[in-house]
């Protein structure tokens, strides 16, 4: 009984000593379902993000099978590819619409910041998406379409890595592991990095200078524009990734608008 009185006491001083004079058990409350609804979107968006990686991954398994490589392989490779496909595609339009979402809504946090961010990177990821799916092998299958081919899995790889960065960054701000977070938050912020300048160097360097010598040019070539169409898709997926997880804005603060209307 000495015990149990003396832990109350602590309690009650620790509470006395961090709560500020005037602050109300309404206030306290707002707070603290701030912080619930911030950690629901986390996870929403972790999952979307896990949808993304699943269309990419997915989609380069398809890729591959019309590489005709391996012709004992390619017809299950090709079917496991579209499969994985649409259960990504499943996983990002449901995003928006579960349960959890639309009681958030309900509840006044449509308009954080970090709630609009995970509207327009659903909106961006189906752009990305419809921009792959718009993308065939076009036959014969001679060096040029191989390299457009390769373009396309490593634009997959490098938002796949992007996204997966996201993710640890979103793990490491939960700060459920004390030991690990911030190790988790710098991880994952290089791999972020990392993906920016790989599509850079897709864009920039010498590779896709000496396709363009070649003649496959946006303008002259419709697989190489919807590559370049990727190329403006992937720098507005980076964007609201690395707002996502910036330490520059409150992810609570309001915005402008209502992300139901878009």
């Amino acid at each position: 009984m000495i015990m149990k009185s003396n832990l109350f006491r602590t309690v009650v001083i620790a509470l006395a000593v961090l709560l500020p004079t005037g602050v109300s058990g309404s206030e306290v409350t707002v707070i603290t379902s701030e912080a619930r609804a911030l950690a629901e979107m986390h996870n929403l968006m972790i999952m979307m993000n896990h949808g993304f990686v699943t269309v990419m991954d997915g989609w380069n398994l398809v890729m591959i099978s019309e590489m005709s490589t391996s012709p004992d392989w390619d017809g299950m490779t090709r079917q496991h590819g579209y499969s994985m496909i649409e259960k990504g595609k499943d996983i990002i339009q449901k995003v928006p619409t579960e349960e959890e979402m639309i009681e958030m809504h309900r509840q006044g946090y449509r308009n954080f910041r970090l709630m609009r961010i995970i509207h327009d990177l659903g909106k961006a990821m189906t752009d990305e998406i419809s921009l792959v799916e718009k993308k065939e092998m076009t036959p014969p299958h001679n060096p040029d379409t191989m390299a457009i081919h390769q373009i396309h899995i490593l634009f997959n790889h490098a938002l796949r890595m992007a996204v997966e960065g996201t993710n640890m960054v979103l793990l490491g701000k939960k700060e459920i592991a004390c030991d690990v977070n911030d190790f988790t938050v710098n991880k994952g912020r290089i791999m972020m990095i990392d993906s920016r300048t790989l599509i850079n160097e897709i864009r920039d360097g010498d590779r896709m200078q000496a396709l363009h010598t070649r003649g496959l040019k946006p303008e002259d070539n419709p697989y190489m524009d919807i590559v370049y169409a990727r190329l403006d898709n992937s720098a507005r997926i980076l964007e609201l990734l690395f707002r996502s997880v910036s330490d520059e804005e409150d992810p609570t603060r309001p915005t402008v608008g209502d992300p139901e209307s878009r």
